[in-house]
């Protein structure tokens, strides 16, 4: 598109460039119409480059929340993972034992307490 931009910018300046030549050969004519028409298209042109580079920083800003939330998941798919085989790795709690029954829900309370540190950071 900028390509196409820059080709129209080109077109622009030759049609400047004609009115220029066009008012020194017949300075007594009426160019207003021609003024008027030139200067609508270089607002137009210019109102092109604005919108095209608004676009460019929305397409840059949305790259960029993408690839902060691809880490983000990745993240999260880890821990998952992680946390599963945590699980699945645990035996099952010695209830007769109730200071064995302690020691194992504050080693879970401190495994969770690690894991959510790190995710923070």
């Amino acid at each position: 598109m900028q390509k196409e931009i820059d080709g129209l910018q080109d077109q622009l300046a030759a049609l400047n460039n004609m009115k220029y030549k066009i008012a020194v050969a017949y300075p007594d004519a009426d160019t207003s119409d021609i003024d008027q028409a030139i200067s609508d298209l270089n607002q137009r042109l210019l109102a092109m480059n604005q919108d095209l580079g608004n676009r460019q920083t929305k397409l840059e800003n949305a790259l960029l929340a993408c690839g902060k939330f691809q880490d983000a998941l990745q993240s999260l798919l880890d821990w998952l993972a992680e946390t599963r085989e945590l699980v699945e790795n645990q035996g099952p709690i010695a209830a007769t034992d109730p200071n064995v029954m302690k020691a194992q829900m504050q080693e879970q309370k401190v495994s969770t307490n690690i894991k959510v540190l790190r995710l923070s950071f």
